[in-house]
């Protein structure tokens, strides 16, 4: 699902969508109030009907998602520009944004919530004890890499467990996306545009770009709430965590054996 669902352009579609719901200028409060109901009430009949692959997110949304139950990834209009994507953009600065993202939706469906869903989207133990095991053995290598980081500022570490899914999806994510550029590569050539006045490779590009999706600054008060509340791990450690477990990254930025950014045994799954 990309960009947004057909029947938003459809004038009839909308106008019955929006028939039972009441706005009135010179009431704000009343209107949230009908608007909730209204959504109660669309909601509830929609447990009469046959299932459908119903969009679950706004268009505007800067996010994606790999939704479990209809084994879909959905990248909604809102995340399809910069700093993730832009047709101005270097093709190595697009795989390394939305590209990387991409990866990332597509390997939830093989993290340890995504592996319990088979391609209808329904519940069915699908893997042989053999390929549980062992990726229960390797997520184990992630798990513990993330637990060691300590954030300095509020003295409390990463919880390694809570936050595995979302980093096997990571970590996984831009391992596929830069083989998908390097294949894209060997098609059509190497890049000649770079960006001006900087003398990087397209494979620095690639990983500064996915850096930069992840971008942020929070106090330290959000910062604590996020680790007690949040499936991800803080931005910066997404960043770590996924670039350190990366050969490729080392290699593009000449990391020597034995530095911080370059593992001797790194983490993977897929």
């Amino acid at each position: 699902m990309i960009g947004y669902p057909d029947n938003i352009k459809n004038d009839t579609y909308l106008a019955e969508y929006y028939s039972e719901f009441d706005v009135r200028p010179d009431d704000l409060y009343g209107n949230m109030i009908r608007s909730q109901k209204s959504l109660a009430i669309k909601q509830l009949r929609r447990l009469i009907k046959k299932a459908d692959k119903k969009w679950p997110t706004i268009p505007a949304e800067v996010n994606a998602y790999y939704h479990n139950g209809q084994n879909a990834i959905v990248f909604p209009a809102g995340i399809i520009k910069e700093p993730f994507y832009s047709w101005n953009y270097p093709r190595s600065m697009n795989f390394g944004g939305i590209g990387m993202t991409i990866g990332h939706e597509i390997t939830h469906g093989f993290d340890l919530s995504g592996r319990a869903y088979d391609e209808r989207g329904l519940i069915r133990d699908w893997w042989s004890s053999f390929s549980l095991d062992k990726f229960k053995n390797k997520s184990k290598c992630l798990s513990d890499h993330y637990t060691d980081y300590m954030v300095k500022e509020i003295q409390i570490k990463v919880n390694g467990i809570k936050t595995l899914d979302e980093n096997i999806a990571d970590v996984g994510g831009i391992r596929q996306s830069f083989y998908a550029y390097k294949l894209w590569v060997q098609e059509n050539g190497e890049e000649a545009m770079k960006l001006p006045g900087l003398n990087f490779t397209h494979e620095q590009l690639f990983f500064i770009n996915n850096a930069q999706i992840w971008c942020a600054k929070y106090s330290n008060e959000y910062t604590r709430t996020l680790l007690m509340v949040d499936t991800h791990s803080p931005a910066k450690y997404r960043v770590l965590g996924e670039l350190r477990n990366n050969h490729e990254f080392a290699d593009a930025f000449h990391c020597k054996p034995g530095s911080y950014m370059r593992l001797d045994d790194p983490c993977s799954l897929w």
